[in-house]
């Protein structure tokens, strides 16, 4: 079906060099990983038109050794904020500036905000190694030294067969409850082929 959207003005582009930058290189390697969407497919129970489920997959780890120093600086993830289009189970697909079709056969196999809370949280972890990294909540984790917060903008597909993604993102330190960076990535990337499988 089709469904008439509201555009959304994104955040302006900005950011600044922090202390955090290494955690801000990180951040932005690992959007890059989340858009290309690497997926595990999932399939349903069997009927006239079977409906297939898919999952976000973290970046693989890293076959180095790894290191004996202490953590550094715990690092929370979250929260992440979709908008209401994205809470659909439904894979979408952006069919015009102001219209977008809901695959009934074709849906995520758990809510998308949690699924790239958790993504997002495994990259970092791969990234930064000696850091120790949780998703939101990390309340049983104690005080964070810092967290990131996502604000995700697009995520989705095109007609012309391009996934998009769209988000701003900011930095806080927990100690000193300071905005420490913040600023907004956008990556496209061109589908592999024109199934809902390679769109995720």
């Amino acid at each position: 079906m089709t469904m008439p959207l509201m555009r959304r003005r994104p955040w302006p582009r900005s950011s600044r060099v922090v202390d955090g930058e290494r955690m801000i290189d990180g951040l932005t390697i690992s959007f890059r990983f989340l858009s290309l969407f690497a997926v595990h497919l999932l399939t349903g129970c069997a009927s006239t038109s079977e409906t297939h489920l898919y999952v976000l997959n973290a970046m693989s780890p890293s076959s180095q050794t790894s290191s004996v120093e202490a953590p550094k600086r715990l690092i929370g993830v979250g929260p992440v904020i979709v908008p209401a289009l994205l809470e659909h189970k439904q894979i979408i697909i952006r069919t015009g500036d102001n219209s977008i079709k809901l695959n009934e056969f074709h849906q995520w196999a758990a809510p998308l905000k949690e699924s790239i809370t958790d993504t997002l949280a495994q990259n970092l972890s791969t990234l930064l190694p000696t850091d120790i990294v949780k998703p939101y909540p990390w309340s049983a984790y104690g005080d964070m030294d810092f967290h990131v917060i996502i604000d995700i903008v697009r995520f989705e597909t095109t007609a012309d067969q391009t996934a998009e993604l769209v988000l701003n993102w900011s930095v806080m330190d927990d100690k000193s409850h300071r905005l420490m960076s913040h600023g907004q990535a956008r990556i496209s990337r061109p589908q592999a082929g024109s199934s809902h499988a390679d769109a995720v």
